[in-house]
This record gives structure tokens, sequence and C-alpha cells, in this order.
């Protein structure tokens, strides 16, 4: 825009200075001529009784009257026939006015032309030629005022205009300043209002934009934030939930640019079902809420670390740059805070805690290390509430793909268990704590193995292992409907299934 406004003011004074100077160039010209006629003109007059009377001598003194008072170059007096009587011819002075300036305005009056007459009879001709070098210095002098007027003028103008513009065009660099603070998530409007009417409008409207995309902005962040906290927040503890505590696991433990080792932590709360029946749903929210928080706040030391609820009674937790021995201690101190909760213990209850620890370290498997976890979880169950147990493969075995005769190839077999259905229900009894009424039957998964049934806790890791959970469930879901069909509809009683 500066260079825009700058070439128009150079174009704009460039023609100004041309049309100044070429329209004094004609008026000199026109005026040249006009005086270098009047003078042939006077002195023709004045020429024609000398002239007549052969008195050359007053000729002469006439000619160089007119010559010496005058700005001519050149004064000539002819006879009748042509020849020169008398001449006048002034010196070229010193060149004071540069050449290209000479050139360009060429100027060239026509000289004054005047017939000597005595009486009637022609007695001869003066020719009056004005000086070209007067006119182009008056010429150069006036050019180089009306120069340094107009660049006087034009900077003053130019200097004017720039600020007139930049005023003008302020509000519009601070709507673009806006809207890339829009781009930015910033909503702030546009104060104070330009002065100009047609600005003002627009950043008006501007401003109702931007507070109109401000509340749209923040209905999606809440919504967005909605969706988030029912994704990866459990809702009765405010931890976050399984599908959170995966995602970081994965992410810390598969992470090739930051080293990391730390201790995977499994707490399971025991006989929360018995605790529901006898205080009700309330209450056993309420207290995993309460034992989420403990477990919070136990752990909120280590930098880093993540808790979760991961189930509906187990906890999980992530303690990077610890020691077994370091994070051992620490969740044996938690779970003795957990057990002095009010209520725990409320009236007798057989609510326990237990906890299984595995170190881990970057590049190891995650289902290995839950599958670890879990195995020490289960050994700590066989101990009394409270127990803290550590992985050890050769305590605890092959996490993931347990010895047991019969089976070589845990993916195959699992993949034929599916395929063929080959899964034993066994339905245990749910009875209510008040009235001893029977509430419903929970389905329990076994698949046979060798002619021995083995529990769900040794192949539900190698299930999730293998990518098989979906299938599994599904094939779980297929044999219930299958035997709900079988059975009459006055007999059928409530069954409930436990799905990964």
């Amino acid at each position: 825009m500066v260079l825009l406004i700058t070439g128009l003011l150079l174009v704009l004074l460039a023609g100004i200075c041309y049309l100044s100077v070429r329209n004094s160039r004609d008026y000199l010209e026109m005026q040249m001529h006009s005086h270098a006629q009047d003078t042939a003109t006077s002195l023709g007059l004045s020429l024609s009784r000398p002239l007549g009377q052969d008195d050359l001598a007053m000729v002469q003194t006439m000619v160089d009257a007119i010559f010496d008072r005058g700005d001519f170059t050149e004064i000539i007096v002819r006879n009748p026939d042509g020849d020169v009587i008398t001449r006048r011819t002034l010196q070229p002075p010193p060149h004071l006015v540069p050449p290209w300036f000479v050139n360009w305005l060429e100027i060239n009056p026509m000289p004054g032309i005047s017939e000597i007459t005595d009486g009637w009879r022609r007695v001869g001709e003066v020719r009056v030629f004005a000086d070209k070098d007067a006119a182009n210095r008056n010429l150069w002098v006036a050019a180089k005022q009306a120069f340094w007027l107009f660049l006087f003028v034009g900077v003053i103008s130019w200097v004017v205009i720039l600020m007139i513009v930049r005023a003008v065009l302020t509000p519009l660099r601070t709507l673009e300043k806006q809207a890339d603070l829009i781009c930015n998530r910033d909503f702030t409007g546009q104060q104070p209002l330009p002065k100009t009417r047609e600005l003002k409008r627009v950043v008006q409207a501007i401003n109702r934009m931007t507070r109109q995309l401000k509340v749209l902005f923040d209905e999606q962040v809440a919504q967005i934030e909605q969706v988030r906290n029912q994704a990866y927040v459990d809702s009765i503890t405010g931890l976050g939930n399984g599908r959170f505590f995966n995602a970081q696991l994965n992410a810390r433990i598969e992470s090739p640019e930051e080293p990391f080792s730390g201790v995977l932590v499994r707490l399971q709360v025991k006989s929360m079902g018995e605790y529901n029946e006898h205080y009700g749903h309330d209450a056993g929210n309420l207290l995993l809420r309460r034992i989420g928080q403990v477990w919070q706040q136990a752990l909120e030391g280590v930098e880093g670390h993540c808790v979760a609820r991961v189930t509906g009674t187990r906890f999980a937790a992530l303690l990077p740059h610890q020691t077994i021995d370091q994070v051992q201690a620490m969740i044996t101190q938690a779970l003795g805070r957990i057990q002095r909760l009010d209520g725990l213990n409320l009236g007798g209850s057989p609510v326990k805690l237990y906890a299984g620890l595995s170190a881990c370290n970057v590049g190891d498997d995650p289902k290995l290390l839950e599958a670890q976890a879990a195995a020490a979880l289960e050994r700590a169950e066989s101990f009394q509430s409270g127990h803290v147990e550590v992985y050890d493969q050769a305590a605890h075995g092959e996490a993931l793909a347990p010895s047991m005769p019969g089976v070589s190839n845990w993916a195959g077999f699992l993949e034929e268990v599916i395929s063929k259905k080959k899964v034993v229900l066994h339905y245990q009894p749910v009875i209510s704590c008040v009235d001893q009424a029977l509430m419903h039957y929970e389905v329990l998964a076994r698949v046979a193995v060798e002619g021995k049934l083995i529990t769900a806790g040794h192949f539900i890791p190698l299930v999730e292992r293998f990518d098989m959970v979906s299938r599994f469930d599904r094939m779980i879901i297929e044999r219930l409907i299958e035997q709900l069909k079988n059975q009459q509809n006055g007999k059928r009683v409530p069954l409930a299934v436990n799905l990964s």
C-alpha cells in the first residue's frame, strides 16, 4: 500500500512538473515571438527615413541602440535586393543550462519580420531574432523552483495520506489479528469500535460472530469433555477407567523416545457383591469412591503416576521410576489406610483387599505385564486381606502361557474352543443376605483340558493376548441363548454373565 501511494504521488508530481514546464515554454515562445515582432515593426518604422536617404550611419546607430537594450540574438537589415546592410549578433554565453534540458524543451520562437518603406517605396527589410538562451535560463530556474516546491508538497501530502490510510486501515489490521486469535481459539472482541461508519458495522458484525463462535466452541468443548469423560473416566470414582489405563500403559511401554521403568499394580476389592446385597448399591458405590480417593492420595507423591478403576472391583496403578521394594511398601501402606476406612468393616463386612505387582520396562508386552500382575494378585488372594504379592516367574509360572499337560499350542487350542463352542458353563446361585431368596445365577465359564476343568483366570489372559475377546464373549452369549431356549418359559431364571 505504501509503495502504491508513493508511486501514484511520484507520477502525479512528475506529470504536474512536466505540464507546468511545457506550458511555460509555450508561453515564453509566444511572448518571445510577439516581442521580436513588435521590435521589428518599431525598428522598421524608425529606419524608413534614414534608409530612404541612405544614411547608413544612422541606421547602424539605431540598430545598435535597439540590440543593446533587448534580449535578442540577432538583428539583420537588408536592402530590397536581399543584401545585408547591417547585422548585430550576440555572442553565445557559457552554458548555464544542462544540454538535456535544452534539447528536451526545444524552444524555437518565430523571428520578427517587418518591411521598411519610405513613402510608397520599399527600401528594405528588418529581421529580429529573440534570445533563446535567456528563455532557457528562465525556464531552468522556474523548473527547479517548481520541482522543489512540488517535492515539498508531495512529501507533506505523502505523510498526510499515509497517516490517513493508516488510521483507516488500523481497524482492518485489528480485524486480521482478531481472525488470527479466533484461529487460536481466542474469542476476544475488538474494542473500541472504529469511527468510520462502514468499518464500524463490519467490526460489530465480526464481534457478533466472535461471540457466537465462542458459544459454539464452548458447547463443543463441553460435549467433547463429556464424551471423553464417558470414554476414559470412571463415573463412580472419578478416576480413569480401564480404557484410559490401557492406553497409558501401552503409550509408556511402547514409547521409543522416553526410557521407562516402573511397577504395574493391580488392586482387588473382594466380596463387593455381598456388601451391595447387605447395604445397597449406593453404599457400595460410596465405598468404591472412598477407596479410589485413598488409592489416588496414597500414590500422588510418585511423579508421572497413573491410577484407575479398571473394572467393577479392580483398581490399577502405574508407578514410573520406582523399584519393587519401594512400591511394595507404598502399596502395603495404602491398603492399611483403605482398611481403616469407616464403613469398610461395618457390621462385619467381608470386604477384603489384595494387590499384585509386576515390574515393567520399555519394550515389554503390555498384556504380559497385566497377566503377571494378575497372576501375582491371584496368588495374593490365598493370603489374608491386605497382602501384597510380587510376581515371580519361578513361583507363579509363565503368566500368559501356563504349563499344562495336553496343551502345547494355546492359540490353536482356544481357536478350537471358540469355533466348536467347547466351553462348560457353571451356574452359581446368588442369595440375598436379607431374606435368603434366590436373586439370580452367575454364569462361570470353564474349559476342559484332558478331562479337567480349568477356570477363567487361567485362559482369559490368553484370550486377551491373542485378540479373541469379542469372539469369546459372543460364543458365551450364543451358548446361553441356546440353553435358555431349551428351558420352559415358566422355569426360566435370571442369569448374570461377566463379559470382557
